[in-house]
């Protein structure tokens, strides 16, 4: 662990102990908690830190579950990108390939299964540190995710080389050793070698979705357009930014979709695209611009189940 991260353990008012993980740090501060786990760790100067501990040291916590999964082993297989390994006393083990990144916006621990790269994404407060993400991911609430999507957790190491991958909504199982990536008989044939890590896997897989992206995106976008009578100036890919679908730009008028959509139904990619269209007549997303994306679709929110019905007046 490096010397600017320490760890205290305190007592709390009804007699549990809390581990506190301290980072020294000049920018923000930040506090996460877990009343399942009894952990803290904090970002901050030595004021603020000081000042966090008899917060917490006030706190009472409901009785700790027993029965949850813990994290057992954390291996990278590419920068923060690392598999998970995780333990239940009566479920036995699962690993999970998980993508980290810092976002200073955030004030706690999110986590966010990738259906399309088979990972989840953990998003952390403040700045990166590796020192912090294996408390960090105590805080995860595994059991969601794994009942969300239980195709992400694999049994074992042995099991997560076989995996399958998405393509226009479909899963397919991959074989790894073509010369050239495409889809033949029910199986993915990627361009790696037979012995890829993951990262180059993903690589691959990433190059396979941004090859077939304008054969699969251009016609739904053409359709989508004739029917809003919603014309974007021009339209493209996203190149860079993992963490969004679509993007449109005003005054440009331009409209920009994720490779990513790629692996997905095309009436999935149809809701993206028509979401992206009617922001060029409402750029907020107001009651006025949810009824107009209903107009056009209105299967929207059943294709995007995380997303709350807005109230549209």
């Amino acid at each position: 662990m490096s010397s600017e991260v320490t760890l205290h353990e305190i007592a709390l008012s009804d007699g549990t102990r809390c581990d506190v993980l301290w980072r020294r740090c000049a920018g923000a501060s930040y506090c996460c908690g877990s009343g399942r786990l009894r952990f803290f760790f904090v970002n901050g100067n030595v004021r603020f830190f000081r000042g966090m501990l008899k917060r917490i040291e006030a706190l009472s916590f409901p009785p700790e579950k027993i029965a949850s999964w813990r994290v057992k082993s954390l291996s990278p297989i590419a920068e923060k990108t690392f598999r998970i390994g995780l333990e239940h006393p009566t479920e036995g083990e699962k690993s999970v390939v998980c993508a980290v990144r810092a976002d200073a916006r955030r004030r706690s621990i999110g986590a966010q299964a990738d259906r399309t790269l088979r990972r989840i994404a953990v998003t952390l407060p403040g700045e990166y540190c590796e020192d912090l993400l294996p408390y960090a991911l105590r805080l995860v609430d595994w059991s969601s995710l794994l009942v969300s999507d239980p195709r992400l957790f694999s049994c074992g190491e042995d099991d997560a080389r076989q995996r399958t991958l998405r393509w226009r909504g479909r899963e397919y199982p991959v074989r790894l050793g073509a010369r050239s990536s495409h889809v033949e008989d029910g199986v993915l044939h990627l361009r790696a070698a037979p012995d890829a890590s993951e990262a180059e896997i993903e690589e691959a897989y990433g190059r396979f979705l941004r090859k077939d992206f304008e054969a699969y995106v251009g016609p739904i976008h053409e359709r989508a357009a004739e029917e809003t009578n919603l014309r974007p100036s021009e339209w493209g890919m996203i190149r860079r930014g993992v963490h969004t679908l679509g993007r449109c730009t005003l005054p440009a008028r331009r409209v920009t979709y994720h490779w990513r959509i790629v692996a997905e139904s095309e009436a999935f990619v149809r809701s993206i695209v028509i979401h992206e269209l009617c922001h060029l007549r409402e750029m907020n997303h107001g009651p006025r611009f949810w009824r107009l994306v209903l107009s056009f679709c209105p299967e929207y929110f059943t294709l995007h189940p995380r997303r709350r019905m807005p109230n549209l007046g």
